[in-house]
């Protein structure tokens, strides 16, 4: 049996943390009672590349500056095979915990994604790295607070029925 993770590049340290526990403690029993460890198999290593935008928005947070637009991955794959190992107790094994792991960078930007449409009305040409691209979107984004800041009053505006300011 096969399992197979995959995570985000920068990633990479949480995963292979993760699978060397997964190596030591998970076991599968087949019906027979045979159990299957991956304990002594090698993990398969492969890579690749696709795009930051999904589902109409580009993942911006992940993507490395001098290739725009475009996310790395790390896949790991692990054998499971019959072995002649000692069950594990569950009860006594530890909870795996991930949650404060100093190997992972820990990316300052606020923004994790930008829409396509905001990439768009913001005039951001395609392969515009990341921080330029957020940089773009801020900018207009900016632009429209300030339009709808000097947007003129209508005359009747705060005024009651009868002429009457409201306040």
């Amino acid at each position: 049996m096969r399992l197979e993770l995959e995570t985000l590049e920068r990633k990479k340290p949480q995963l292979d943390k993760l699978i060397s526990i997964v190596k030591l403690r998970w076991q599968f029993a087949r019906r027979d009672g045979k159990l299957l460890s991956a304990k002594d198999t090698s993990i398969q290593v492969s890579r690749w590349t696709g795009s930051s935008t999904w589902e109409s928005q580009r993942w911006v947070r992940d993507e490395v500056d001098n290739r725009p637009e475009t996310l790395d991955y790390y896949v790991a794959t692990i054998a499971f095979c019959p072995a002649d190992v000692e069950p594990i107790d569950r009860a006594r094994e530890p909870a795996i915990d991930l949650s404060h792991d100093d190997d992972i960078e820990v990316l300052p930007m606020d923004w994790r994604y930008v829409s396509v449409q905001d990439l768009r009305a913001a005039n951001v040409p395609p392969n515009t790295a990341a921080t330029m691209a957020i940089r773009m979107v801020d900018e207009m984004r900016i632009g429209q607070d300030e339009d709808s800041d000097n947007e003129p009053v209508d005359a009747d505006e705060g005024e009651d029925e009868e002429g009457d300011d409201e306040s």
